[in-house]
């Protein structure tokens, strides 16, 4: 009993090193330390921040309300878009230069203005909300850029339970009844964000991913023997050991989170907001454990979104087999701005072939503006 004892101890004085051997930052999304966060922070943040998406702020937004799009040198005095799109990262291409980015290289094939509105950390619904509220968007093709966690995203009300940062809040959409219902940016003084920093559950009513939660960050805290037990429980781990994307649950129908019909919806809306005569699609982006699920197992991560559009009209292009196509036996990893680790967002290289798969589809639907090769 003495030694089973002592055994525990070193146990408990090892798992509460975790964090600093680790690295909070490594470990935040998986494990919950409350962000520390002073006032002249947190007030700062509310000067700066748009009241309705939360990010980019509002200082970076036209005076017309509606948001800048990233320039195009390919057509930089082009007061007109054939295309218009929405979305997060992937949509916006970071890590890519401005004539690099797929836009860019789309709106070269097509001879025509892309006016991408993309955003980095986008949900799809902070998209929607900048879509709605760009009034100069009269482009007769839209395209919603959907990445793989933001079904997450759409869930989610304080982005660093997902591993974010410490000051984004950000609005989500519920769906009552079918009917999408939003739900603000939280409007907290700086007194109710530190405590619900302690007592997340008391400030964010619509969050899935809560603190010690069935999907959000497990609280390392004692006995840390059981806050490990509790994370080797977690879909995080459980997908890893088996190969699988962390995000892999929440893409499927019936998931507790309702995530994707959440998602389904949300891009729904896109087309019911639409101005008369524009056409609304979708594009999916696979990451580097989505297409190497996808070609071990024969079948898409993303087939039961694919679907649901799909069922409302709405055509979706699900780029894994684009890349496929393009890489033959290459890696995926290719693609991406950190090859070596197999991380960060597609290259110029991957941008250019988001933008031939998508000329390609634009034309597979006959719609507006892609007729140049």
């Amino acid at each position: 009993m003495l030694i089973a004892a002592v055994l525990v101890a070193l146990a408990e004085a090892s798992l509460a090193l975790l964090p600093r051997l680790a690295g909070k930052n490594l470990l935040r999304g998986i494990l919950y330390f409350p962000p520390e966060v002073t006032r002249e922070q947190y007030e700062r943040y509310l000067a700066i921040r748009d009241p309705v998406v939360g990010w980019p702020a509002r200082a970076a937004l036209r005076a017309a309300g509606g948001p800048e799009p990233r320039p195009s040198p390919a057509f930089p005095e082009a007061r007109e878009w054939c295309v218009t799109l929405y979305g997060e990262s992937f949509t916006y291409g970071d890590e890519v230069s401005d004539a690099e980015a797929w836009g860019n290289v789309l709106a070269q094939r097509l001879g025509c203005r892309v006016a991408n509105f993309g955003v980095g950390g986008y949900g799809t619904d902070q998209a929607l909300l900048r879509f709605t509220a760009n009034p100069a968007d009269r482009a007769p093709v839209t395209i919603v850029g959907v990445f793989a966690d933001n079904p997450l995203r759409n869930v989610n009300q304080y982005r660093y339970f997902l591993g974010g940062e410490a000051l984004a809040l950000k609005p989500r959409f519920v769906l009552e009844n079918g009917a999408l219902k939003l739900v603000p940016i939280p409007n907290l003084s700086y007194e109710q964000f530190i405590n619900g920093l302690s007592d997340p559950r008391a400030v964010f009513a619509h969050e899935v991913f809560l603190p010690g939660s069935r999907h959000g960050p497990v609280i390392w805290s004692f006995p840390y023997t059981l806050s490990l037990l509790d994370l080797v429980r977690t879909d995080h781990v459980i997908n890893y050991v088996r190969g699988r994307p962390s995000w892999i649950n929440f893409h499927r129908l019936d998931h507790d989170s309702r995530a994707l019909p959440t998602t389904v919806a949300i891009v729904e809306e896109f087309r019911r907001r639409a101005t008369a005569g524009k056409t609304v699609v979708a594009v999916i982006y696979p990451t580097g454990a989505s297409y190497k699920l996808t070609r071990r197992t024969g079948e898409s991560t993303f087939g039961a979104l694919v679907a649901e559009l799909a069922a409302r009209g709405i055509p979706a292009r699900d780029l894994t087999a684009d890349f496929a196509a393009y890489l033959g036996e290459r890696s995926f990893c290719e693609m991406l701005s950190s090859a070596a680790a197999c991380s960060g967002h597609y290259n110029a290289e991957g941008n250019r072939v988001v933008a031939e798969a998508m000329q390609a589809f634009l034309a597979a639907n006959r719609l507006p503006g892609h007729g140049k090769q």
